[in-house]
């Protein structure tokens, strides 16, 4: 489901418009797109390219992608450190570029969302994309109050007072390179969870409905007869088409986020997706 709100709505807070989400029955979808109103979009001042300023440095990942031993559209996910270690933004940019140059494919941004995911899928198992995950911090300028990631205002605040829960109450920054991907999953704990995308090109999510994870979960342990944790998929290392989903009978549903478009994921909704550039 996609939200439009009006900044009157929009400003009450996230623990509002999520109850205001939910009463339109968005839970039933996995993912929500929210479109925050252009006052807001305004506020957040100009940053056109995050990564050209971004001076923290972290180490990106390298991914490396095979079939599964059982399905030729069901995948394992693998990650080591980028060989070059630590790098700032702007030389992350940089050798995204050169991966695509390398790839010798057509330029991910002159796709629309259906041929991109085409694309992605067909060589999926042919490229290392590197992304850079988990890097603590926000872009968000502190002068935002509502919907700013670094103080929501949760209830969990409210019960875990004092401390906050690292992954969980605090805010991670991703930098996604081209065909980079992030393995089906639910959160933490089955709670909610919130993307803002900065800057660059859009992220293509696939979700699945929520009431159908049990059964989602059985059918990907059929593939995976060796895993012996039976929360396997909470290790973030699978991937799946969601075409073969669809023909099984599961409800999958496509949301491609765009700049300055915040994602919502509800509790036991499976979701996955890509990173276009």
């Amino acid at each position: 489901m996609v939200f439009r709100p009006s900044a009157t709505h929009f400003n009450k807070g996230l623990d509002k418009y999520i109850q205001r989400m939910e009463s339109k029955d968005s839970a039933r979808y996995g993912n929500a797109k929210v479109i925050p109103p252009k006052s807001w979009v305004a506020n957040l001042g100009n940053y056109e390219d995050p990564l050209e300023n971004e001076t923290r440095k972290f180490i990106p990942i390298k991914q490396t992608v095979q079939l599964a031993d059982s399905h030729d559209s069901i995948y394992r996910v693998t990650s080591s450190e980028h060989p070059l270690g630590e790098m700032t933004g702007r030389i992350f940019k940089e050798e995204n570029e050169k991966c695509v140059k390398n790839w010798k494919r057509e330029d991910p941004l002159a796709l629309d969302y259906r041929q991109f995911t085409r694309e992605f899928w067909h060589g999926i198992t042919r490229r290392e994309p590197l992304y850079g995950v988990d890097v603590p911090g926000t872009l968000f300028p502190p002068h935002v109050g509502t919907w700013n990631l670094s103080r929501l205002g949760t209830m969990l605040d409210e019960v875990i007072v004092g401390k906050s829960l690292e992954t969980v109450q605090t805010p991670f920054l991703y930098f996604g390179g081209a065909y980079s991907s992030f393995a089906a999953h639910i959160e933490d704990m089955n709670l909610y969870s919130i993307n803002f995308l900065h800057g660059g090109a859009a992220k293509v999510w696939w979700s699945i409905a929520t009431g159908e994870e049990i059964h989602f979960e059985k059918w990907v342990q059929r593939y995976f007869p060796k895993e012996k944790c039976p929360a396997f998929l909470r290790h973030k290392s699978v991937l799946i088409n969601p075409s073969i989903l669809q023909e099984c009978g599961f409800t999958v549903k496509v949301m491609v986020q765009e700049k300055h478009e915040f994602i919502i994921t509800h509790p036991h909704g499976y979701h996955w997706g890509v990173n276009v550039s």
